[in-house]
Formats: C-alpha cells, sequence, structure tokens
C-alpha cells in the first residue's frame, strides 16, 4: 500500500495537474477573488476547499489503485496550490494573493482534507 512504482508517482501527477486545470479554471469563474471577505465569502471557501481536497486526493487514490503514503499526499497537496494558484492567474489577480483571505482559506483546507484522506 505505501510501495510505490515509478508509474504509480507518474499517475499521481498527472492526476493532480489533470485536475488543476479545471478547477483552476472553474473557480476563476465561479468564485472571483476578492480582498474583502465576508463571513459567506469564508463559509464558501471552506466548502470549496472541502470539496477540491476530496476530489483530488479521491481521483489520485483511483488511478494508483489506493496507494497511500507521504509521497501520494505531497503530490495531491501540489495539485490543490496549483489549482488556488491556477485560479489567480486566470482571474489576472495573482498580485492579491495575500489578500484573498477566502481563497487562501481554500488552498489551505483543501491541502489539508486531501493529506488526511490520503493517509
Amino acid at each position: 500500500m505505501y510501495e510505490l512504482a515509478a508509474l504509480d508517482y507518474l499517475w499521481a501527477a498527472l492526476a493532480a495537474a489533470g485536475l488543476a486545470l479545471p478547477l483552476g479554471f472553474a473557480g476563476s469563474f465561479v468564485w472571483q477573488p476578492r480582498t474583502v471577505s465576508g463571513i459567506y465569502y469564508l463559509v464558501f471557501g471552506l466548502l470549496l476547499g472541502w470539496a477540491a481536497g476530496s476530489v483530488v486526493s479521491e481521483v489520485i487514490s483511483r488511478v494508483t489503485g489506493g496507494k497511500r503514503g507521504v509521497p501520494v499526499q505531497l503530490i495531491a497537496g501540489a495539485g490543490v496550490v496549483a489549482a488556488g494558484v491556477l485560479r489567480l492567474v486566470i482571474a489576472g489577480d495573482i498580485d492579491i494573493v495575500h489578500r484573498d483571505v477566502g481563497g487562501m482559506l481554500a488552498v489551505a483546507v483543501g491541502v489539508a482534507i486531501a493529506w488526511n484522506r490520503l493517509r
């Protein structure tokens, strides 16, 4: 379960990259970055982060045949972070990365969920 072949790393990385593109693209249009965050924006960030982390971890788990461990966790976390960065790049707001509290909360929750599901 914890022993990964080179092909498992490749499948996990391709799955993470393949999911980062649509997640980042959809996130840039559905949930635009903003500097002011109300409570509903933060709750929405929690829910979207939970969903993104769950989707990324489930797809990686399926393509690797249920492999788990720190390397798979790191790949999943990198996929969620890539989706968050891509969201800002597509929206054209990469300069507000430190002020987009809801977006960064979604990324942090997504990484935590993906990490825990692949333990």
